[in-house]
């Protein structure tokens, strides 16, 4: 459809492999007693999936356009929407804006700004042009690994076996499509 690999069974593999991987890091976290919401799980999902689809749809307009235009148009379009929708779904009173005029809010919203929006999803749209949607698409394996040990280094959030062996699993996954055993190696 966009020139981009055939989906084999070596993907599918590789998919089922990482999404095992996934339900280990949320296994005790959708177990009884736990305060998860099941409807905040289906949205991540939700959002993992559009955002997948979003990749395979954008891969022909990395090449013309440049990644670092790419992120800014895509951010300026995202940014006006969800202004929008939060201004339509959110009270919006004095305190919430005095709430983003804090030290530690602005220091936030420029971090995502710079590291998590314009430097990470350039990054991505150069994999993206370089790598095809399957090997850029790996983040989804690696960077909820990263939050897991953010979080226990930062937080002393605890971690499993389960977590432990659903990490273990990712990385599997990631290096079996990076590994990409169906191609033809120079010799």
């Amino acid at each position: 459809m966009t020139g981009e690999e055939r989906p084999t069974w070596h993907h599918a593999v590789v998919l089922a492999i990482g999404c095992v991987g996934v339900i280990g890091l949320f296994w005790a976290r959708l177990g009884a007693g736990s305060d998860a919401s099941g409807l905040g799980l289906a949205a991540i999902v939700a959002a993992t999936v559009s955002y997948c689809v979003g990749s395979v749809v954008a891969r022909p307009l990395v090449g013309p356009v440049k990644p670092l235009a790419l992120t800014m148009v895509q951010a300026a379009i995202g940014g006006s929407a969800l202004l929008g929708l939060s201004l339509v779904l959110e009270p919006v009173s004095r305190d919430t804006l005095d709430a983003f005029l804090t030290p530690a809010a602005i220091g936030s919203l420029l971090f995502l700004l710079l590291l998590g929006t314009i430097v990470a999803y350039t990054i991505y749209l150069v994999l993206l042009r370089e790598w095809g949607t399957m090997r850029a698409g790996l983040y989804a394996f690696v960077s909820p690994i990263i939050a897991l040990g953010t979080g226990a280094w930062l937080f002393g959030e605890a971690i499993g076996w389960l977590e432990i062996g659903g990490a273990a699993l990712m990385l599997v996954a990631a290096a079996m499509a990076l590994l990409r055993p169906w191609e033809e190696r120079p010799t």
